[in-house]
């Protein structure tokens, strides 16, 4: 089964706690978008460092935003199980070494126009990829196919690597990604956007067991 992961793109703390409240308590794992207009054109909430609840909940972080190593150190939180990071955001190398310092999960997240195979000499040093179906930015934009070769070349060049997905994934396309077998699909505005977000996200992870 491949596990169905409800993304938080917000624009406030407000909204952040309304979306987690519209599925919880059946999701307590969530994908943060930490996003900031120098980087990808559009920016995000970012305070997930400073949140304050009382119930059991994990995020995966993807930081699309130029950082220096050691602000890697901000995410050093028992709720935050994953970093998601970008090749061009940052001394890649020095991160990779200060997310594994802190015992957290490394994978780098790849554009639709960057190919995983130049990403090789990493895989020994990470936990795997997030492959991005859309450009770093908004919930709500439209699946790139060529997102879809690199999940082709992870299949066929990388037989152990772990890999996920994240972006333009809808109900009418969502078999197209399954057959690559990811280890997760992270999914926004077509459970967010939906009159039902709950019912929604029972949907799609119904369809991730077929």
């Amino acid at each position: 089964m491949v596990k169905i992961i409800p993304a938080l793109n917000v624009k406030s703390k407000d909204e952040f706690y309304e979306k987690i409240n519209l599925l919880y308590p059946k999701v307590k794992h969530f994908h943060f978008d930490l996003a900031k207009e120098d980087f990808c054109s559009y920016s995000t909430w970012q305070d997930l460092d400073k949140i304050d609840f009382n119930f059991k909940i994990s995020f995966d972080i993807h930081l699309m935003t130029y950082l220096l190593p050691i602000e890697v150190f901000r995410w050093d939180k028992s709720y935050i199980k994953r970093i998601f990071v970008h090749q061009d955001s940052s001394n890649l190398d020095a991160v990779i070494k200060v997310v594994k310092k802190i015992k957290k999960n490394i994978y780098i997240a790849l554009r639709p126009d960057e190919n995983v195979l130049d990403f090789k000499k990493y895989v020994n040093f990470i936990d795997g990829f997030l492959i991005l179906g859309v450009d770093p930015g908004p919930s709500g934009q439209i699946l790139k196919n060529s997102a879809l070769e690199n999940l082709n070349i992870l299949k066929k060049e990388f037989k152990n690597v772990k890999f996920g997905f994240d972006g333009g994934v809808r109900k009418d396309n969502i078999k197209e990604i399954l057959k690559f077998n990811p280890e997760f699909i992270v999914i926004g505005s077509s459970i967010f956007n939906e009159k039902d977000p709950l019912k929604a996200y029972l949907e799609f992870s119904n369809l991730s067991k077929i």
